[in-house]
Protein backbone atom coordinates (compact mmCIF):
# COMPACT_ATOMS: atom_id res chain seq x y z
CA UNK A 1 0.00 0.00 0.00
CA UNK A 2 1.64 3.27 -1.05
CA UNK A 3 1.97 6.10 1.69
CA UNK A 4 -0.20 8.85 1.62
CA UNK A 5 1.15 12.23 1.48
CA UNK A 6 0.31 14.12 4.55
CA UNK A 7 -1.47 17.35 4.03
CA UNK A 8 -0.76 20.88 5.64
CA UNK A 9 -3.96 22.20 7.14
CA UNK A 10 -2.69 25.87 4.80
CA UNK A 11 -2.75 23.44 2.12
CA UNK A 12 -6.48 21.97 2.61
CA UNK A 13 -8.27 25.55 3.22
CA UNK A 14 -9.52 27.21 0.48
CA UNK A 15 -7.12 30.76 0.60
CA UNK A 16 -8.55 34.05 -1.46
CA UNK A 17 -6.04 35.14 -4.09
CA UNK A 18 -6.31 38.69 -2.40
CA UNK A 19 -4.46 36.82 0.90
CA UNK A 20 -1.74 35.57 -1.89
CA UNK A 21 -1.27 38.78 -3.22
CA UNK A 22 -1.23 40.66 0.10
CA UNK A 23 1.89 37.96 1.22
CA UNK A 24 3.52 38.86 -1.53
CA UNK A 25 2.95 43.09 -1.46
CA UNK A 26 2.83 44.14 2.37
CA UNK A 27 2.35 47.98 1.49
CA UNK A 28 -0.82 46.77 -0.98
CA UNK A 29 -2.01 44.80 1.56
CA UNK A 30 -2.16 47.75 4.39
CA UNK A 31 -3.69 50.48 1.79
CA UNK A 32 -6.53 47.43 1.24
CA UNK A 33 -7.06 47.20 4.95
CA UNK A 34 -7.31 50.81 5.11
CA UNK A 35 -9.85 51.24 3.16
CA UNK A 36 -12.10 48.65 4.75
CA UNK A 37 -14.63 51.16 6.35
CA UNK A 38 -14.72 51.14 10.16
CA UNK A 39 -18.08 50.35 11.16
CA UNK A 40 -20.25 48.37 8.51
CA UNK A 41 -21.95 50.01 6.01
CA UNK A 42 -25.68 48.93 7.17
CA UNK A 43 -24.92 50.71 10.54
CA UNK A 44 -23.84 53.80 8.68
CA UNK A 45 -26.78 54.04 7.05
CA UNK A 46 -29.59 52.95 9.22
CA UNK A 47 -27.92 53.32 12.96
CA UNK A 48 -29.28 56.83 13.52
CA UNK A 49 -32.17 59.14 14.60
CA UNK A 50 -33.22 61.69 13.06
CA UNK A 51 -35.07 64.30 14.55
CA UNK A 52 -38.71 65.00 13.18
CA UNK A 53 -41.01 68.11 13.49
CA UNK A 54 -44.13 65.72 14.24
CA UNK A 55 -46.15 68.99 14.01
CA UNK A 56 -45.73 69.61 10.21
CA UNK A 57 -46.76 66.23 9.97
CA UNK A 58 -50.28 67.04 7.70
CA UNK A 59 -51.53 63.60 7.98
CA UNK A 60 -51.85 60.21 10.12
CA UNK A 61 -53.19 57.28 9.18
CA UNK A 62 -56.10 56.00 11.12
CA UNK A 63 -56.06 52.34 12.93
CA UNK A 64 -57.86 50.83 9.77
CA UNK A 65 -55.51 51.94 7.62
CA UNK A 66 -52.53 50.71 9.33
CA UNK A 67 -53.71 47.54 9.74
CA UNK A 68 -53.94 47.17 6.12
CA UNK A 69 -50.98 47.82 5.78
CA UNK A 70 -49.25 45.67 8.19
CA UNK A 71 -51.17 42.63 6.51
CA UNK A 72 -50.15 43.30 3.38
CA UNK A 73 -47.11 40.82 2.17
CA UNK A 74 -43.35 41.52 1.69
Amino acid sequence: MAKQKKNNDLDVLPVPREAIAALRDEEEAKRVIAAVPKRHPFEMRYDRVENVDWESCSRVPDSASQLEALRKGW
